[in-house]
């Protein structure tokens, strides 16, 4: 087994690039996120954020397809949009949209969303990404598009069709 010091495509992030990531989420949505800092954050080169409990630099690895949990995406433009798992970490208290049954099924059949059809939207400031929430759980991000729209970010690959769930 061959010891790895670098994995090919991953970089693991320094304190302060952890610290770039996770402030402005704490602003964003009025949490303590503290218990992140206790992960290490890697990246790859197509900007996609995992984290690990442990050090994978240190582990002997044959060969490694991903890393930890997919915590969420940082863009070009800096803005870091959380996946679903993202979401589940961390508890908004602002910044979130509340969906009602019949909105969740038009959620995670990947459709965009109306703010007539949501139950309650909470902007406060600046925020590229608002938290979906149905009940007390978090289930993925949306961005605003105007005054009326809200943009889908669930991945194809979790997308399901209602009509054959509900």
């Amino acid at each position: 087994m061959v010891r790895t010091k670098s994995l090919p495509n991953f970089t693991k992030l320094g304190n302060s690039q952890v610290k770039k990531l996770i402030e402005p989420l704490t602003d964003y949505y009025d949490t303590n996120l503290d218990h992140l800092y206790k992960f290490k954050f890697y990246s790859n080169a197509r900007g996609r954020v995992f984290i690990s409990p442990i050090d994978v630099f240190s582990v002997e690895f044959d060969r490694i397809n991903s890393i930890g949990l997919y915590f969420g995406t940082l863009n070009e433009d800096e803005r870091f949009r959380l996946t679903i798992e993202g979401t589940q970490m961390i508890n908004p208290k602002k910044n979130i949209v509340m969906l009602n049954e019949e909105s969740l099924k038009s959620y995670l059949a990947g459709e965009s969303l109306f703010f007539e059809e949501v139950e309650f939207i909470n902007r406060d400031g600046y925020c590229p990404y608002l938290i979906v929430k149905y009940g007390k759980h978090c289930v993925g991000v949306v961005s605003t598009k105007g005054d009326k729209e809200l943009l889908n970010y669930v991945s194809k690959g979790k997308r399901l069709d209602y009509n054959k769930v509900f």
